[in-house]
């Protein structure tokens, strides 16, 4: 199961990393079969689901609201332009790109699942409780717990393992996760002085990302 773990990890970096706008440049005509399995594993996440959980949590949790709020404004921008530091994990991206893995139609999809200025604008809060700076839901890590909970594990391992019998650019990119060079990137990352700054920053504003790490390992079965 540690290859479909490394494989959520890997893919949670490079949603992020569709934010780095070096490699939002996606050359047409190359062969895209890897953007293609990648694309119909985002089709498994149940969006209007998570949004109308979004939507639940950031009326009712005024914790959820602030890290909601800092993630989506700011706090994506800043962890894309920290893992652009990690030249090892540059690397890599650049491998999924001249893959043909489409960041900026990755970063378009993704999108959809978070919510616009406007709609949380548009949200009436439940003041009851409000100004004591507790989540009364948990906050945005109980919030990812609980979205992660909402994608049926059965549907991606279905398909993790068809797309490996079925598709030789995906395991082809499995087996890129084997090599040293994805060790290498996971201790740089764990190493980094940037980005345990990063963590420290999201920290401060109820993000747990330790948290969200392991929320997807006990996802995988890991």
């Amino acid at each position: 199961m540690w290859k479909i773990c490394a494989f959520l990890i890997v893919v949670t970096n490079c949603a992020i990393c569709s934010h780095i706008d070096p490699i939002n440049h996606y050359q047409t005509g190359k062969e895209n079969s890897l953007h293609r399995d990648l694309c119909e594993f985002i089709k498994v996440i149940p969006i209007d689901e998570i949004r109308n959980l979004t939507k639940h949590f950031y009326a009712n949790d005024e914790a959820m609201r602030e890290s909601y709020d800092y993630l989506r404004n700011e706090g994506l921008r800043k962890i894309a332009d920290g893992l652009s530091q990690i030249s090892i994990l540059k690397k890599f991206i650049g491998y999924l790109n001249d893959t043909g893995v489409d960041f900026a139609e990755l970063k378009k999809q993704l999108g959809r699942i978070l919510l616009t200025s406007d709609e949380t604008k548009s949200i009436i809060v439940n003041e009851e409780g409000e100004g004591s700076g507790a989540g009364s839901l948990g906050g945005i890590n109980a919030f990812f717990n609980e979205a992660l909970q909402m994608i049926s594990q059965e549907d991606v391992f279905t398909l993790f393992f068809t797309k490996i019998e079925q598709s030789s650019a995906f395991s082809g990119f499995l087996e890129k996760l084997s090599t040293s060079d994805y060790e290498n990137m996971m201790d740089n990352m764990k190493q980094n002085h940037g980005i345990r700054e990063l963590y420290f920053d999201l920290h401060a504003h109820g993000i747990d990302a330790l948290e969200w790490v392991k929320s997807l390992k006990g996802f995988a079965g890991y």
